[in-house]
């Protein structure tokens, strides 16, 4: 009877952390984006504007052509193949599509900064609940997840367009794969799984989400040097790519010596 259990209670502990954050967010009215959102520190020109924010987004380039050309997919199994891509696929496009955000912000071409990272989320996180929590289903999951993060974006979208913004949607996605993927790192402890990936992941997005809020801050304290938004995408790209390079022997065809 206990072998055929429906759900565990690590699974109970992350539904219910998910229906939380769902309340919290659903709680309170519509948020709009803010015009002051695209008012970043480092606004300087340097042959192309905001250049700082713009370049720093090749870490993303660089992730992802790492995970594609060292990641061994012939040797992955189940449907982890289909996560690693979505993985790779969506920061190779935040790359492209955050510097075309950062190139000239505002509001409409955040849109395709946003887009790709729904990819990215799910992807990552499908994989390490196929790991740990999700041992049947995890593939037709992963396509209600897709579903729910790019529409997230468009609603998001559609609302700006006409004078409702409302980022809760995509708040609740953002916050909830971090917040299942912490869970998961904490309640699934003895799992055969690559913590040490997955523990450099989610420590330099929570450093990178940190940066961001002290974009200003940063740019102040290091003499305008760099902002805390440019440090926020290294920080994320780099946590990506350590999540890649740690992935064990059996993942990858060969690893760099950084």
């Amino acid at each position: 009877m206990i072998k055929n259990k429906i759900i565990d209670f690590n699974q109970i502990i992350i539904l219910s952390g998910l229906f939380g954050l769902f309340i919290y967010f659903f709680m309170q009215g519509p948020i709009p984006q803010t015009e002051h959102y695209h008012q970043f520190a480092d606004s300087r020109f340097l042959l192309i504007p905001n250049y700082q924010n713009v370049i720093s987004n090749f870490i993303f380039l660089f992730a992802a052509a790492y995970g594609f050309l060292f990641v061994d997919f012939t040797k992955a199994q189940r449907n982890e193949k289909v996560y690693l891509y979505a993985l790779i696929f969506g920061v190779f496009l935040t790359s492209v599509g955050s510097a075309y955000y950062h190139y000239n912000p505002k509001t409409e071409a955040l849109f395709w900064d946003r887009l790709p990272m729904c990819f990215g989320f799910i992807g990552f996180l499908m994989w390490l609940l196929s790991k740990t929590a999700v041992k049947k289903n995890d593939l037709a999951l992963f396509v209600v997840g897709l579903i729910l993060a790019v529409g997230s974006v468009v609603y998001w979208s559609y609302t700006e367009s006409i004078g409702l913004g409302d980022l809760r949607p995509y708040l609740f996605v953002q916050f909830g794969v971090i917040l299942v993927a912490l869970l998961v790192f904490i309640l699934y402890r003895n799992a055969s799984y690559p913590r040490k990936s997955c523990f450099y992941m989610l420590l330099f997005y929570v450093l990178a989400k940190v940066f961001e809020i002290l974009d200003v801050k940063i740019y102040e304290v290091s003499l305008e040097i760099t902002s805390g938004h440019a440090l926020k995408h290294l920080l994320a790209g780099y946590g990506i790519y350590l999540f890649f390079r740690y992935l064990p022997g059996n993942y990858l065809k060969r690893k760099l010596s950084f």
